[in-house]
């Protein structure tokens, strides 16, 4: 591979799969084939992650290996790598999808494989115990409106992350994710009443002035409160990373500590 295009592929990043998903969300109303989300959605997004598409060594399209095992492609990138297994839109993934990416995973040895119609993305840990149901270590889906899965699918196709064979903690840190999501979503739903209940028994001209006031008087925490008002954020982050975050008012600081170089 040459340098420039080395330099293109590590350019690419969230903005560019999260443009990708935006693009391919307009055909959620009229579900492709097979053959449109191979080209149209699965390559487009490995391409818009960093994957080097045109090279086999790294995108290697559907071959029977020699135990007789086969998957619509194996991706690799340094010492990771995975069995990718894809169907159309409209088609309900089946057991057998889900075993044939397993078989193929493990004959090339890597304990992970995705199988995707293009709109939901399971991840399958063969290291996992049970039939393969009980190895789905992870499921994504895109919706409409979904703001949430252009950083989900970026972070599972994150090139580096493959390349340091470190996709466990990615799954980990996806799932964790998907866990403060809900958690957010429930204080939404069931703390709101509450602040508007405050602010209409004390006269408070604000919300945010009624979910402090809660938060004092004990009605809320103050976890809750910052949730409400979107005081905390889902970070965007790589597995090694952590972010501290602080807001107040309109005013918002973000600090993001790298472990790998101290920054």
């Amino acid at each position: 591979m040459n340098r420039e295009k080395v330099a293109i592929l590590r350019e690419m990043s969230l903005p560019d799969v999260q443009s990708a998903v935006q693009a391919i969300q307009v055909w959620l109303d009229d579900p492709p084939g097979e053959a449109v989300v191979r080209q149209c959605i699965v390559l487009r997004l490995l391409l818009a992650a960093g994957f080097d598409i045109w090279n086999p060594e790294e995108v290697h399209p559907e071959e029977t290996n020699v135990t007789g095992n086969r998957a619509d492609f194996l991706v690799r990138r340094g010492t990771g790598q995975f069995a990718l297994e894809l169907k159309g839109m409209s088609a309900t993934l089946q057991a057998r999808d889900y075993q044939q990416a397993l078989n193929y995973a493990v004959s090339v040895g890597t304990r992970w494989a995705i199988v995707t119609n293009g709109r939901l993305w399971r991840v399958l840990d063969e290291r996992l115990d049970g039939d393969w149901n009980a190895k789905i270590a992870l499921t994504i889906e895109m919706s409409r409106d979904d703001q949430n899965f252009g950083e989900d699918i970026a972070a599972l196709l994150d090139p580096p992350s493959w390349e340091r064979d470190a996709f466990a903690d990615v799954v980990q840190t996806v799932s964790n994710r998907q866990q403060q999501r809900k958690d957010e979503a429930r204080i939404r739903r069931e703390k709101t009443r509450v602040v508007e209940e405050t602010q209409s028994e004390f006269e408070i001209a604000s919300f945010e002035k009624a979910a402090d006031a809660a938060a004092k008087m004990g009605r809320i925490t103050e976890a809750e409160r910052d949730v409400l008002l979107k005081r905390v954020t889902s970070a965007s982050l790589k597995p090694e990373e952590i972010e501290f975050t602080y807001s107040i008012g309109a005013a918002k600081a973000t600090a993001i500590y790298r472990p790998d170089d101290g920054t």
